[in-house]
């Protein structure tokens, strides 16, 4: 078994490279590269214990984010790096957008919102809650 093998392949990882990975660990406990092969090997065979693993390689791996890599590379690339333009705003800027909207928008009356006060709120602002309460009309 050469480590430089599957640090070019890893697809040639399996079940009889796991066990050969988990003895050179067990020889060689501080050795990050055969920890970090033995963890990719767990992650591409979804084996139940490589959670486990990841918290143990996150002390004894130097660099971090060499398993963060490995972890979530997959699912990152998945993410559009940029949302979609669409037509409409393609043609406008978007401070124009934001003025068409808030004009289309402004014409709908807006109720604000009145929370009841509570005898909590007595405690800190005694005047402002009598206030309030001379406002609120009985219903």
């Amino acid at each position: 078994m050469r480590l430089t093998d599957y640090l070019s392949h890893p697809e040639a990882l399996d079940k009889r490279t796991l066990f050969q990975l988990r003895e050179a660990i067990a020889r060689h406990p501080y050795d990050a590269v055969a920890r970090l092969l033995f963890l990719k090997n767990l992650f591409l065979l979804h084996d139940p214990s490589f959670g486990d693993e990841l918290r143990r390689a996150a002390l004894f791996v130097p660099d971090r984010s060499v398993l963060y890599a490995m972890v979530e590379d997959k699912n990152r690339l998945l993410q559009p790096i940029s949302p979609p333009v669409s037509a409409k705003n393609s043609q406008k800027g978007r401070t124009q957008t934001l003025i068409d909207d808030f004009i289309n928008n402004s014409g709908t009356p807006t109720v604000p919102f009145r929370r009841t006060p509570t005898p909590a709120d007595a405690t800190t602002d005694y005047t402002a809650i009598l206030n309030e309460m001379d406002d609120i009309s009985p219903e």
